[in-house]
């Protein structure tokens, strides 16, 4: 049998050096052009949809619609059936690909006890996927296959093992941008209930100036979804209600207990605001897959009826306002949606007639909404206002669409990083707009006595985006990311490559960003000093640049920062470690440091007909429309992000018809208890820790961490074979460093004699000792574990393997390749259904990729099998 199988090897083998040294002829040599510069199209033989193909940036692979060519699988495929399905430990999060119009990904979760689970899905941009949630025999029992691509699905389940599965919705798929699945647990009532962050820790974080960031409007002059993000991005919080409890009456001096925050927000959603055709659509798509949002809305005491129960105010100069001795009782108020019903009645929308009275409109009865239909939303005036705590508000109401609507989502532990890098403290109050693509850079510096790692960049932007990140060290600048957002956020990138900085080192992280349509604009978040606003920036030159097609600005020297910050591994610290410019996290100055971030800042940055103070301002001076309307009565500040909403990348016809007439999170126990904001304008606190709250309910707190190593049971095996005899070899991988990983699976690969082993595991999870491969002859291999969480976190062991063995078959020559690239081990293991990547870039690529593709046949022909 072995004979027969090395045999059958060879034959592989040489058909495939044969196909791959043909290919190789046949392809030209792919170019690089300059950094922000688009690549040529490929020819695609056929007719396409107008946006099926657009041009990309280089490094980029691209993008396809129905019609397209195949691309590369991901590191799961295949996965095509139950039998195939990645069994991915639960919770679990998991990004991948759709690389065809018929690839089906399916993944295998098993559940221990009785309970509710809770499954996201988030499409790219540029294709709409189903998900199914099957039993163990593979039949559905739910399906959410909604046209704007995000799903939702909760399910209560027994104990057992289920399938989630994931295909194209119309056989659109985007092979170059990976869809986003979440398989969680909904947290059990009790904990819901206990669940509680503090809002004193936001309020007096952002309005008193000890804490290094606070903006100027005071303590009682509101707030809004920007500061918000400000204080979670300082990772400032959210802490517990029992450490910096709520009282309206003060003191209002801040308390940094950051350190102790089990959770971060990393992201956040800044949905299109009403000016937008699809702004309530896509606030239910949200809402429906990823939990509460927060909006604004004018609480005018005339249009509001009486119990607090329903709002409606029909125009923004509308006709009864509350005016008592020139003084007005109207105000603005952040709330927090938690559902909609298309078929609330119009009619329930009757206003106050008491205050109708009172102001001096005896007898007038206020306007009411010409359609059904409502939001449901949650106060923060007690459970004895409105309904048990909740108001309804018309879609029809002048101001809900004020603002943003903002998605705030605590999903990634304070373990995952313990360092960030940022220039920004303050965070984004402004947007730099722009009709084409620009180039954001902030330059940092290593202050540590110990090498750190890069393992993740945020950045801010105001509407939909396509994006690249890179990153400069050492003199190379190097491309480490690319993506597309649907909407515009706060998104934080986590880098499937790390990058060592050195102790004293400088490092610039470069962010372009593109508009995601033709037409469109494209808006990067900034901090800047704004009269009345923000006034603690410091202007600092060589920190902080914008490229704009070849102009290049020093934008730091004139007090403008992008919002865009480094995330790092620091082995010396305790976690929440921080480096600024200036503010709480400010670090003094080193000697040759001005020099090393010169060089870092030159590296394809030199700076070229700068544009001048007036022409910064220009850039931003338009880019936010806020409405103050007697903020300090309850706490709302209207602030939209100009523009955003004409440039959502969602079509609104795509979302109308197919989300359900109704929703409402109160069904689901995934809402935490009204609160009472008392006598103080910090409804916006309220507001943002109610959808940190529900987040963390609908995921069972379960936030995600990355891990930081990876220790195998051995790193050196030694075998003698008798003849004839094969021999197990057993190892156990083990992930350190979070206990809450997006997934707990390791990869299994084998490099070297690859014929002298047959590998019997691809995939384990953390801690399970597994037989990874069989020794068969004598030879010497090298066994890689790597993470599936992080794929630059792995671990090897050399296996050795001396003795008789199968006698008369000669050991097949492997080419030296290091480490076979993970997508080429995809490509040929999807076998038939897998393309070959359109260019290879150099010779030495394309001689890699040949022995990649000769080592992994030579595997696979020698039976290796996928863990259960």
């Amino acid at each position: 049998m072995t004979t027969m199988r090395i045999g059958a090897a060879r034959r592989s083998l040489v058909l495939l050096l044969a196909l791959t040294l043909a290919f190789l002829l046949a392809c030209p040599v792919a170019g690089v052009g300059p950094r922000g510069a688009f690549a040529d199209e490929p020819s695609s033989g056929e007719d396409l949809p107008q946006d099926a193909l657009k041009p990309v940036a280089p490094l980029e692979e691209t993008r396809l619609a129905e019609g397209g060519h195949a691309a590369a699988p991901d590191r799961f495929e295949p996965n095509d059936t139950a039998a195939q399905a990645t069994d991915t430990g639960f919770p679990a999060r998991v990004e991948a690909t759709v690389h065809s119009a018929d690839d089906v990904d399916w993944y295998a979760i098993d559940t221990e006890d009785t309970g509710e689970v809770a499954l996201m899905l988030t499409s790219p941009v540029q294709a709409a996927y189903r998900m199914r949630l099957c039993d163990e025999s593979g039949v559905t029992l739910r399906e959410s296959s909604f046209e704007s691509g995000l799903q939702s699905i909760r399910c209560a389940v027994g104990d057992g093992r289920y399938y989630v599965v994931v295909e194209s919705l119309d056989g659109a798929f985007d092979p170059a941008n990976p869809y986003t699945l979440d398989m969680q647990r909904h947290m059990e009532p009790a904990s819901v209930s206990s669940l509680d962050l503090s809002e004193m820790n936001m309020l007096t974080a952002l309005n008193d100036s000890a804490s290094g960031f606070a903006w100027d409007y005071g303590v009682n002059g509101g707030g809004h979804f920007l500061m918000s993000q400000a204080y979670f991005s300082q990772w400032a919080g959210p802490v517990a209600e029992s450490d910096d409890p709520y009282s309206a009456a003060g003191p209002f001096e801040y308390r940094d207990l950051g350190t102790q925050s089990p959770y971060h927000v990393q992201n956040a959603l800044y949905l299109p605001s009403g000016q937008s055709a699809s702004f309530l659509d896509d606030l239910k798509a949200a809402v429906m897959t990823y939990g509460a949002a927060d909006i604004y809305v004018l609480w005018a005491l005339c249009c509001a009826t009486q119990d607090n129960t329903h709002l409606f105010v029909d125009k923004r100069d509308f006709e009864y306002q509350a005016v008592e001795d020139g003084v007005s009782y109207d105000g603005g108020h952040i709330v927090t949606v938690v559902g909609w019903d298309d078929t609330y009645s119009k009619d329930r929308f009757e206003g106050n007639p008491y205050a109708l009275d009172r102001f001096g409109y005896t007898g007038a009865s206020t306007p009411k909404p010409h359609n059904d239909g409502a939001l449901i939303c949650k106060n923060s005036w007690g459970d004895d206002a409105g309904e048990g705590g909740y108001f309804y508000v018309s879609y029809e109401d002048a101001f809900i669409g004020t603002n943003n609507p903002t998605v705030f989502m605590a999903g990634d532990s304070s373990e995952s990083y313990n360092h960030q890098y940022l220039n920004d403290p303050y965070g984004t109050n402004l947007f730099w707009t722009s009709d084409e693509a620009f180039t954001a850079s902030e330059v940092f510096v290593n202050r540590q006595s110990e090498r750190e790692t890069l393992r993740a960049v945020s950045f801010s932007i105001g509407s939909a985006a396509r994006y690249e990140i890179a990153v400069t060290t050492n003199g190379q600048t190097e491309t480490v990311a690319t993506g597309e957002k649907r909407y515009g956020g706060y998104y934080t990138v986590h880098l499937g490559d790390a990058a060592a900085i050195e102790p004293g080192d400088a490092f610039r992280i470069d962010v372009t960003v593109r508009p995601a349509a033709q037409g469109d604009k494209v808006r990067m978040g900034v901090s800047a000093n704004v009269p009345g606003e923000i006034s603690g920036i410091v202007e600092v030159s060589g920190r902080a640049f914008i490229d704009e097609g070849g102009t290049v600005t020093d934008v730091g020297e004139q007090g403008f920062y992008p919002s865009i910050r480094a995330y790092t591994d620091d082995p010396a610290s305790g976690g929440g470690g921080q480096d600024a410019l200036y503010g709480r996290a400010a670090s003094p100055a080193a000697d040759g440091v001005d020099a090393q971030v010169e060089a870092c800042a030159e590296v394809g940055l030199r700076q070229r007909d700068p544009l001048g103070e007036d022409e910064v301002r220009e850039r931003t001076e338009d880019s936010i429309a806020v409405t103050s309307v007697n903020p300090e009565l309850y706490g709302g500040i209207g602030v939209r992000i100009d523009g955003s909403a004409e440039d959502s990348a969602i079509d609104p016809l795509s979302l109308t018809a197919d989300l359900p007439s109704s929703f409402d999170l109160r069904r689901e126990g995934t809402l935490t208890p009204v609160r009472n904001q008392g006598d103080l304008g910090s409804c916006w606190t309220f507001a943002a820790m109610a959808c940190a709250e529900n987040y963390l309910a609908r995921t069972d707190a379960n936030v995600t961490g990355y891990p930081r190593s990876l220790s195998l049971s051995r790193n050196k095996v030694s075998l003698d074979l008798s003849a004839g005899e094969e021999a197990p070899v057993e190892l156990t991988a083990v992930l350190e460093g979070s206990e809450n990983l997006p997934l707990s699976t390791v990869a299994w690969s084998v490099t070297g004699d690859v014929g002298s082993v047959r590998l019997e595991t691809g995939r384990s999870t953390s801690g399970e000792a597994v037989t990874v491969l069989t020794a068969l002859k004598p030879g010497t291999v090298t066994v890689r574990a790597e993470s599936d969480a992080d794929m630059s976190v792995a671990a090897q062991c050399v296996v050795t393997i001396s003795g008789g063995g199968s006698q008369g078959v000669e050991p097949l020559p492997t080419p030296d390749v290091d480490q076979p690239d993970r997508q080429v081990e995809s490509l040929a293991a999807a076998g038939d259904r897998a393309a070959v990547p359109m260019a290879v870039v150099g010779s030495a690529a394309g001689l890699a990729f040949a022995a990649a593709i000769t080592s992994y046949a030579v595997r696979r022909s020698s039976g290796a099998k996928r863990s259960r």
